[in-house]
């Protein structure tokens, strides 16, 4: 009797969040963004060059991928369903680094619209796969929202790395290399969701036309805050061609992540996203009024940390709002909107006269998100949420 009452003291031991299969995943995510985020800049010169691509093609080249991605979400279910997971997202990643080697031998530029659409529709598919399916399915019950942000924030660490690498192997080798390493990572990617251990889990017969693991019914007005935010997001990623950018902006999301665990911990839930608007917009004005190396270091961290605060608090918004077997959907309706706004964005960036003008509608836009946020979307926020 004593020792059962022992046992009944004891605090239940939380499951451990990072298992190998979470690893492997989350490696893949970013393995996944630094391929497709490397094109970035690497694409418009070599449209230029050997197309003679106009600025609206360019943006448009490269936000057709993003706007695509989720065009076959009312069909995600049943793939998930019908076939195996891993196998899905498996030959969705192949299927991307097949896009990118495409990019050496397209005779014509309808060519890389065309790979770009394929690009844009795996990668949907395989964001869905891996993000929304197999980091839930491999990831003990308590562990879910843990899970969801891990991939979310490896994804986001891709934003940076990518343009990154792909400013530094255009610079260091040339065009064509930044093709080949895009497709390499793609199929690191691909191996590292080979390696899961998935269980056994029978196919079944689901309708073929479906929104769930798509669209998240009671998210529809986070769906439409977090588009703007994905909009300056783009812009930025368009107009800002320098390498040291990405490195600083690094640094702002490292702080942002050691800012989410020590000051925002028990701090009220609008506080990211109120303080991640302010420094974002800290640091669009000082690349308005502030020249000089300094002042362009201390812009991209504050930019940094503006992206990293708002679109970790936006992420938990939509799991906040879902019902317990409605996680997937949470995620993958998230990232329709991050996706949908970077493709508007990186659209905008390469049409707009000059880089300035990006950062005056940027200011415009994270102002406005902001107003909407604290007039109408949090009240709406507190009276829907589910948990």
């Amino acid at each position: 009797m004593d020792n059962l009452s022992t046992d009944r003291s004891q605090p239940a031991v939380r499951p451990r969040l990072w298992s190998k299969n979470l690893w492997m995943v989350c490696l893949s995510h970013l393995l996944l963004g630094t391929a497709l985020y490397m094109l970035i800049p690497a694409l418009p010169a070599w449209l230029v060059e050997r197309y003679e691509a106009t600025p609206i093609e360019v943006g448009g080249a490269l936000a057709v991928s993003s706007i695509v991605a989720f065009l076959l979400g009312p069909f995600f279910n049943y793939l998930v369903d019908r076939f195996p997971r891993k196998s899905v997202c498996t030959w969705a990643l192949f299927g991307i680094s097949l896009c990118s080697l495409g990019f050496f031998r397209a005779p014509v530029l309808a060519w890389i619209f065309t790979l770009r659409i394929l690009q844009g529709l795996l990668q949907g598919v395989a964001l869905m796969a891996s993000g929304s399916t197999l980091a839930i399915d491999l990831t003990t019950s308590p562990n879910r929202t843990n899970a969801n942000n891990a991939f979310a924030w490896f994804g986001r660490l891709s934003l940076s790395i990518g343009p990154l690498m792909g400013l530094l192997v255009q610079y260091l080798i040339g065009f064509r290399a930044v093709f080949a390493v895009s497709c390499a990572l793609a199929l690191v990617a691909c191996l590292c969701i080979l390696c899961l251990k998935v269980p056994f889990r029978a196919p079944l017969d689901p309708p073929k036309f479906s929104l769930d693991r798509f669209w998240l019914p009671n998210g529809w007005l986070m769906f439409f805050q977090t588009i703007p935010i994905a909009v300056v997001t783009g812009i930025l990623l368009a107009d800002i061609q320098r390498y040291e950018f990405y490195v600083f902006m690094m640094v702002g999301f490292c702080i942002a992540l050691l800012a989410l665990r020590f000051v925002f911990l028990e701090a009220d839930i609008r506080s990211e996203i109120v303080s991640g608007n302010i420094l974002w917009g800290a640091g669009l004005l000082l690349l308005l009024f502030r020249e000089g190396t300094s002042a362009f270091y201390a812009s991209s961290i504050l930019i940094g940390i503006g992206i990293g605060l708002t679109t970790a608090r936006l992420l938990v918004f939509f799991i906040k709002l879902s019902h317990h077997c409605e996680r997937g959907s949470a995620n993958t309706s998230f990232m329709f909107a991050w996706e949908l706004g970077l493709g508007i964005g990186l659209f905008l960036g390469y049409t707009l006269p000059t880089a300035a003008d990006g950062y005056r509608i940027s200011l415009w836009i994270l102002a406005i998100a902001m107003v909407l946020y604290l007039t109408f979307t949090h009240r709406w926020f507190m009276a829907h949420k589910m948990r």
